[in-house]
């Protein structure tokens, strides 16, 4: 597993992945639709950057897809 940040590696490590099992819906940022009893609808961060990939992708290949948006 690699995080990276604006293109570069910040943390790297073993990871064996995320169990989906009975993952209906991801919701990111926002309490909606289960968790909405604090009024919590949205956020006001750069979540919205948030990627996520379903194969691993090489440091060139996320410095591609970010120079790709700017």
């Amino acid at each position: 597993m690699v995080v990276y940040i604006d293109g570069e590696v910040v943390a790297q490590g073993d990871f064996t992945g995320v169990d989906w099992t009975g993952c209906d819906i991801l919701s990111i940022g926002s309490g909606v639709p289960r968790f909405n009893q604090w009024n919590h609808l949205s956020d006001l961060s750069y979540i919205d950057e948030l990627r996520l990939y379903n194969k691993a992708l090489s440091q060139g290949e996320v410095q591609s897809v970010r120079n790709s948006d700017l």
